[in-house]
């Protein structure tokens, strides 16, 4: 198949390379791990509601420092 030649995208390309398809798996894996990126999760809300550190706890005023 030439490029630019399924505008729709309807040829599963996954179905008809599955040797390809292992080796770029492989690939993200090895670069996920190394970059420190795993585990890929769904648990963005919990990450959004989990408390963080304050970044002002136990200061009595904020002074903006002088220029």
């Amino acid at each position: 198949m030439r490029p630019g030649s399924d505008f729709n995208q309807t040829t599963d390309l996954a179905e008809k390379n599955p040797q390809k398809v292992a080796e770029l798996k492989q690939m993200f894996i090895a670069e996920a791990t190394k970059h420190q990126v795993f585990p890929l999760d769904a648990s963005v809300a919990a990450r959004i509601v989990a408390p963080r550190p304050n970044l002002t706890a136990g200061r009595s005023e904020f002074v903006y420092p002088l220029r």
